[in-house]
């Protein structure tokens, strides 16, 4: 089976690059992404026997190991906590197995990103693209703020 470390063992090569080219007033985000959907698994997932949770417990098990102690990066964006949790609760989120839906999709990771670099409460957002409706509003909502609050836990909720 695949470990994952090898992906993040070139990281402090990484940021190093990346840090002579930028501006010393550049912060640095991670994003915590997410995986094909089960009925469309990518190779990699097949190594793991299509096992979403195993993989997604396996990449914050690297952020842990290999991102948060560079202290490096500013906030950690949980794209893919938001993405898991939504799939837990059968909510379709992707338009072809991997890119994120046009309108609830893409609208909870608008929010997952706008809650996880400000301190604006999303729920109290107003706005939401027309072509989502106040029942997919609050769960991108929920969705969102589920993955900001506990990053590296994705499971369904308990209170629906």
């Amino acid at each position: 089976m695949h470990s994952g470390h090898e992906a993040y063992e070139l990281l402090g090569d990484l940021i190093e690059y990346i840090k002579s080219l930028a501006s010393p007033k550049v912060k640095l985000l991670y994003s915590l992404t997410w995986l094909s959907d089960k009925e469309n698994p990518k190779k990699e997932l097949a190594l793991y026997n299509g096992n979403q949770e195993l993989v997604m417990s396996m990449i914050c098990d690297r952020i842990r190991e290999y991102v948060i102690p560079t202290n490096e990066f500013w906030r950690i964006i949980p794209f893919g906590t938001a993405v898991q949790n939504a799939r837990n609760e059968n909510i379709l989120i992707t338009r072809d197995g991997y890119h994120l839906s046009y309108g609830l999709g893409r609208f909870m990771a608008a929010l997952t990103f706008v809650g996880s670099i400000t301190d604006v409460d999303i729920s109290q957002i107003s706005w939401m693209p027309t072509v989502v409706t106040e029942n997919e509003k609050n769960l991108a909502v929920r969705f969102a703020q589920r993955a900001i609050l506990d990053p590296y836990q994705f499971k369904q909720f308990e209170n629906k």
